[in-house]
Parts: C-alpha cells; structure tokens; sequence
C-alpha cells in the first residue's frame, strides 16, 4: 500500500472558529483603540468587517512522513511514521472603524 498524502481535521470546529473570531475581533479593537488615542480621537462605530478563515495543517515532524530511499531498502518491512500533528485555525479581519 502506498500513502501519499494525510491530511487532519477536527469533526465539529464551529465553536473554535467562533473563537477565533472573538480573538481577531478583539486584537482589532485593542489596535484601534490604540490608534484613535495616538491621534486623540474616539472610536465611535464599526463601519465594515470582512473575514477570512484559515485552516491549516502542520506536521509536527514532516521529516517522518517519508523514509530515505536508503532506509526503505534496507528495512522493507518496516513502516512508514506518520508524523504526529496539530491543526491552526485563524481568522484574519479587516474592520473599519469611525473615529471621531
């Protein structure tokens, strides 16, 4: 049997993409906050937001996955490693806020 890609997903990621959100959304006040008090202003309503989730998949030993064309013929018998892994979800946010 040959493998030749794997890939990881988490069954329900609703709540941790609703994380997510509150975490972008949150980062983005503080820095426009930050903002309006560099030039004195005041933020006084959110005018537009726009998102963009992102999943991705990182091997934490990518170099497992495969064996060297050497090791392989040494040991047929033995098995490919699959890496063990860890799933990143983010969300990046444009928000535009009304300073006055």
């Amino acid at each position: 049997m040959e493998l030749n890609q794997i890939s990881y997903s988490i069954r329900n990621n609703s709540e941790l993409y609703i994380q997510s959100r509150e975490n972008a959304f949150q980062d983005a006040l503080e820095k426009a906050n930050h903002y309006a008090e560099l030039s004195m202003l005041n933020i006084q309503k959110v005018l537009r937001i726009s998102e963009e989730n992102i999943q991705q998949n990182v091997p934490m030993d990518s170099r497992a996955l495969y064996l060297r064309s050497s090791e392989r013929a040494e040991a047929p018998d033995s098995s490919t490693i699959i890496p063990v892994g860890e799933m990143e979800i983010r969300t990046r946010i444009l928000v535009v806020f009304l300073l006055e």
